[in-house]
């Protein structure tokens, strides 16, 4: 299966599929996590919802008295339009990401300064986890490196959550359930042929 190949089966929702290529490819896992989120957004119905008739009705109404009695009416009009959709489709996007976390978890530095904090809020999804990592004063990792989110089970298993480089808010997912893998982590990887988490652990749960 190529890359392509394996991104399309993931967007269709045919994971089983594209697992086997991208345990084995690190371009398509570290770009796995981006693929999840379009998929997600694409299967929320409030997506393709279309407004009432009224709502519609009541949007044009407001825009044709807004542009009425000026000489740049018909300008305004389609600038109006234009702003008309984005403020809907805007709102179907709040809507489909609005959800409050269904768990939220601090990580405690190891490697990292201690003067650092991370902090990964999760939502359990029927595909998997999805999870908004926040990370405040990190470095940014070495060239020829990146801090990689982990989530690993019980008995020791690892699954990659995602890939970046340096603070600020990332957005991650897994194609498995945290009930499952319940430990959260973070350590830095170097570019290389290693599939693994390495020893460098730079946040961790508690405990």
């Amino acid at each position: 299966m190529s890359c392509d190949d394996a991104r399309a089966a993931l967007l269709a929702g045919d994971i089983e599929s594209a697992a086997s290529h991208i345990a084995g490819c690190r371009s398509c896992r570290a770009d796995e996590a981006s693929w999840q989120r379009w998929r997600e957004m694409l299967m929320e119905p409030s997506i393709w919802e279309e407004p009432s008739d009224h709502l519609a009705a009541r949007i044009f109404e407001r825009v044709e008295n807004a542009a009425r009695g000026s000489r740049f009416s018909r300008l305004r009009w389609l600038w109006a339009g234009a702003a008309a959709f984005l403020v809907v489709l805007a709102g179907a996007l709040v809507f489909a990401n609005g959800r409050s976390p269904d768990w939220s978890i601090p990580l405690v530095a190891i490697a990292a300064d201690p003067g650092t904090s991370a902090v990964v809020n999760g939502w359990n999804t029927s595909t998997g986890t999805r999870m908004e990592l926040r990370v405040a004063g990190i470095t940014p990792a070495p060239d020829g490196h990146y801090y990689e989110i982990w989530m690993t089970a019980p008995d020791g298993r690892h699954v990659s959550a995602g890939t970046f480089r340096a603070e600020g808010t990332v957005s991650a997912w897994a194609a498995v359930r945290r009930s499952d893998f319940p430990r959260i982590w973070i350590t830095l990887e170097k570019i290389d042929d290693n599939l693994g988490p390495s020893p460098t652990t730079y946040f961790d749960m508690v405990g």
